[in-house]
């Protein structure tokens, strides 16, 4: 067949076989696209494998749970209550170490932050006068709800008088603002204004423990004991040895909920602690824990056993701890043996050996406890002693005898902060450790364990110790690197951070002078500061 027939049938032919080979080629290609994919598939589902098994090979290390990251952090940070914050103002200081630390584990990342931020807040320390306002304007844009974090406030601070009805303003706005304080410790070496204690803290209904350092006038603790009644739980005073014109006359503070009562007393107001005893001006029927604090002075038997006596006649019935706490005294003997009478329900008792005559001599049935302070390094064997040759027919139910290193660095409530039933065996042992820190509690002894560096000095740190005026300006004149405040709160403000920096303040001496010039720059530079004082607190009205 020839022509335009035969062509057009050859081409049909033609077309059919290229269309035959397509066929056969994408069948071809099918085939291998679908041993491809099996073959990815598989190894698809073996990377997942792998990385199944990493991930469970890396949560424990690089995310752990929230709750186990709270528990490490609490065994890294060194405990607030070991960590004395008025000594911030020496050469670079534990107390700014740690705060230091604090913020480094803040900034590591998101996950962090979120568990570190309360460590770093609940605690907050007011060292110069005009941090307070600079701490409520960080508060005041608080996108990171700091409000809530802060537990504990101490105040440091000189305040002057004409600054005083200010600075109780702005105290008030903070207990307002910040809901969980519950603690308030006015530590200043300087006594409050009058009319400070009562102001600030009238309105306080979420303190529950109070610590005044400083000699207040009775006619001043009163009313503010009165405001406070209802929420105190503990609470530390020193009595005043002005004199009190009539005991009946002063109002009853009805401290009803108070547990843990600390008095510091002098020789001079002895005679008002017995005045206050007799007359009951406090009211104190859950009292259980109960500590004197003995001024560093002269004292006699008489003086001492009476005013102390004369409290535990009328308060002593149901303490079950009781603590004779003394600093300085040395060689002055209290009748330990009278107050243990006069508190038959005691089981914990602290004393230091220097105000203790003959501890063969007491005697006590129910006592299970019995703490002595010691200001040796390391303890000698015939403080050891004491406790060992305890006749313990005078003490049926002692369990142990611990020691306590007595230093400025230890709260003088450490025996109720570590109770002695932590460590009943050797296997029990812990510490404290941060730097050249550590305080170790070992079998029968609480102690700090000096680093290498100092036993080659030989000098003793952490120990307290009387110094010169002249060793104070020098510390003073090189306290510039590394306190913590509330001083740069703008800059936190606009970071969004204010939890993150609490930037080191700076005074105008140079921390490698050594010329009293830098002194007298640092207190000219202080009177502008003093003047810059924030006086408006109706900046502080939208809290």
């Amino acid at each position: 067949m020839d022509g335009p027939e035969s062509w057009l049938h050859d081409e049909v032919r033609r077309l059919e076989r290229e269309n035959k080979a397509l066929r056969k080629e994408n069948e071809d290609l099918a085939e291998e696209i679908l041993d491809s994919q099996e073959e990815m598939q598989e190894k698809i589902n073996a990377y997942d494998e792998i990385l199944h098994k990493i991930s469970y090979l890396r949560k424990p290390f690089s995310q752990p749970p929230p709750e186990i990251l709270h528990m490490i952090f609490e065994r890294t940070i060194p405990p607030y209550f070991i960590i004395d914050s008025s000594a911030s103002l020496c050469l670079n200081p534990i107390w700014v170490q740690v705060q230091q630390q604090k913020k480094s584990i803040v900034e590591v990342c998101r996950a962090w932050h979120d568990v570190a931020l309360p460590f770093l807040w609940e605690d907050v320390v007011i060292l110069r006068v005009y941090e307070l306002s600079n701490l409520l304007s960080v508060l005041k844009d608080d996108s990171l709800k700091l409000r809530r974090l802060i537990r504990r406030v101490e105040i440091h601070c000189f305040i002057p008088l004409w600054y005083e009805e200010h600075f109780a303003r702005q105290l008030q706005l903070l207990f307002a603002t910040c809901p969980r304080i519950s603690s308030c410790s006015f530590l200043s070496q300087c006594p409050p204004p009058p009319k400070l204690l009562p102001t600030a803290l009238g309105n306080a209904s979420n303190i529950t423990s109070l610590v005044l350092s400083h000699d207040n006038p009775i006619d001043i603790i009163g009313p503010l004991l009165i405001l406070l009644s209802p929420y105190l739980v503990s609470l530390s005073f020193h009595i005043s040895a002005s004199v009190i014109p009539s005991i009946s006359d002063l109002p009853r503070c009805h401290l009803l909920h108070l547990r843990d009562l600390t008095i510091w007393v002098s020789h001079a107001s002895a005679g008002n602690l017995s005045s206050l005893a007799v007359g009951r001006w406090l009211e104190i029927p859950s009292i259980i824990q109960l500590t004197f604090g003995l001024r560093s002075e002269s004292w006699s038997d008489d003086v001492s056993t009476g005013c102390l006596s004369l409290f535990c006649k009328e308060y002593g019935s149901a303490v079950r701890f009781l603590q004779i706490q003394t600093r300085m005294l040395k060689g002055n003997y209290i009748g330990a043996q009278s107050l243990l009478d006069l508190c038959p329900a005691i089981e914990h008792f602290v004393v230091h050996p220097n105000i203790i005559g003959d501890f063969s001599s007491l005697t006590h049935k129910k006592i299970k406890w019995i703490d002595i302070w010691f200001n040796d390094e390391p303890l000698t064997a015939s403080k050891r002693d004491l406790g060992h040759k305890l006749p313990r027919a005078n003490f049926p139910a002692l369990q142990a005898v611990r020691f306590l290193q007595h230093t400025d660095a230890l709260p003088y409530n450490l025996p109720l902060l570590i109770p002695p039933g932590l460590v009943r065996t050797a296997e029990d042992t812990f510490s404290f450790q941060f730097l050249d820190f550590e305080m170790r509690h070992d079998y029968e002894q609480v102690h700090f364990v000096q680093p290498d560096w100092v036993a080659a000095v030989g000098s003793k740190p952490y120990e307290g110790g009387i110094y010169s005026d002249e060793d104070d300006m020098q510390e003073d004149e090189h306290s510039t690197e590394g306190e913590s405040s509330f001083e740069s709160s703008e800059d936190e403000s606009e970071n969004g951070a204010g939890d993150e920096r609490n930037d080191s303040d700076t005074d105008s001496s140079s921390a490698d002078s050594e010329s009293g010039s830098d002194l007298i720059n640092s207190i000219t530079d202080f009177e502008p500061e003093m003047d810059a004082l924030e006086t408006d607190t109706s900046l502080f009205d939208e809290y």
